[in-house]
């Protein structure tokens, strides 16, 4: 159960990594589109 319970922290840190890192991106992508618009 131990080695079970390391890989799904693992797993979950990779995952919040992840959606951090879409985030991160959406975020640049939205103020990209945003002074686009505006200029």
């Amino acid at each position: 159960m131990r080695y079970i319970n390391h890989d799904w922290l693992s797993l979950i840190k990779c995952c919040r990594m992840f959606s951090g890192l879409a985030d991160n991106a959406v975020w640049r992508v939205r103020k990209f589109l945003l002074s686009h618009s505006f200029l």
